[in-house]
């Protein structure tokens, strides 16, 4: 896509003035030209339209940014792309924590500064991020997703409830049971190569045993697109899950929206 040789309809002001006077242009300030997109200032802030270089797809983007980046130009949806080519490149791997002396170093400062290996290990640490997030209500701290939050604030459960060192998605305090939502950033470890599929599911177990040892009981709610149903129908699973976890004895329910499919076990 050939952007410089594009033409754009911009603004005289008294920044721009001179330069455009410069390159020959007759103008005064609160005049409109139209002029080549390469003929803007370099420090534009003009957006204009580019193509990603991974998906082909259109995007604005600053004309400075432009400059900056036109090598690689990478828009919103294709960055986890960028960022794991970025760390091949670097690293020779998807992940730069997956490198040895990367990892090693890290963990190092991490136990020095802060006495643990990963930053979330540390409980002051956890809660307080949790604590921030709850007050500002920013999904992005710590990438928590805007079904996860209509779906525990539904069900009325503690959101981001801490049984330390780890953090349930949502807590039913008086049952004692523990609400899951595995949404499509559920294996985003595994995608970003930071986890292999094996690593993973052994986390996952050693977290649902330290769960069960405590008394709690699971709810798990599954939808890999993050597409959530009517307040009913997601009521109306509650109200399934409950009922079995509380007068059947069992100790795990998982719904699956995108097959439909229930499933329960002791």
């Amino acid at each position: 896509m050939n952007i410089e040789n594009q033409k754009i309809k911009v603004r005289v002001n008294n920044f721009n003035e001179k330069h455009f006077i410069n390159l020959g242009y007759n103008v005064k300030r609160n005049d409109y030209i139209e002029i080549f997109i390469k003929e803007l200032p370099v420090g534009s802030g003009l957006k204009i339209d580019v193509q990603c270089n991974y998906c082909k797809e259109i995007f604005r983007k600053s004309y400075r940014r432009y400059l900056e980046t036109k090598d690689n130009l990478c828009c919103n949806k294709c960055k986890s792309l960028k960022m794991m080519e970025t760390s091949i490149e670097r690293f020779g791997n998807k992940c730069s924590l997956r490198n040895e002396e990367i990892l090693k170093k890290s963990i190092e400062t991490n136990l020095n500064k802060l006495g643990v290996e990963y930053p979330f290990q540390n409980k002051d640490i956890l809660i307080k991020c949790l604590d921030s997030f709850n007050k500002n209500g920013k999904t992005r701290a710590i990438n928590i997703s805007k079904a996860q939050i209509r779906i525990v604030k539904l069900y009325d459960a503690i959101l981001n409830y801490i049984e330390f060192p780890y953090r349930i998605d949502g807590f039913f305090e008086k049952e004692n049971i523990y609400f899951e939502y595995d949404g499509s950033g559920h294996k985003l470890g595994i995608r970003f190569g930071i986890y292999t599929e094996e690593e993973f599911e052994k986390r996952q177990e050693e977290r649902n045993m330290f769960l069960k040892e405590k008394g709690y009981k699971e709810f798990r709610i599954i939808s890999n697109d993050d597409v959530l149903p009517k307040n009913k129908i997601l009521l109306d699973i509650k109200q399934r899950a409950f009922d079995l976890l509380l007068n059947k004895n069992y100790n795990h329910y998982i719904y699956n929206l995108n097959t439909k499919t229930e499933s329960f076990k002791e």
